[in-house]
């Protein structure tokens, strides 16, 4: 397995993050929700909708981490919604990884830079 490589994410990653972003779901929330649930949360629901995310300009900062050219994580960063005593003007809202060893090659925090900053 080669090193993990972190780009923006492009319109043609959105069934490939669906896939990641089903799968974290699944291996985190099997237990919690009921099986109906996953009839309508579907691979292909997500893809939908990740594609419609990715045509959009107001997304904010998506970055994929890729191992051997296959997205194997995510992460969103945008905007924080407080507007006083947040240090920092960017907030991460997503973190995406199935349970996988060494997916990201253990380092989540490497998916965003602090010094990054959100498109607007």
């Amino acid at each position: 397995m080669s090193e993990p490589q972190v780009r923006p994410a492009v319109l043609d990653d959105a069934e490939a993050i669906a896939v990641v972003h089903h799968t974290s779901w699944v291996q985190t929330y099997s237990g919690l929700l009921p099986a109906e649930h996953w009839e309508s949360d579907t691979v292909e629901r997500r893809a939908r909708r990740w594609h419609e995310r990715l045509s959009d300009d107001g997304l904010g900062d998506l970055a994929v981490a890729v191992v051997d050219e296959q997205v194997v994580g995510f992460a969103k960063a945008g905007p924080t919604r407080r507007k006083k005593s947040v240090p920092l003007p960017v907030r991460m809202s997503s973190l995406r990884s199935p349970n996988r060893p060494g997916a990201c090659g253990g380092r989540p925090r490497a998916v965003l830079s602090p010094t990054r900053t959100p498109r607007h």
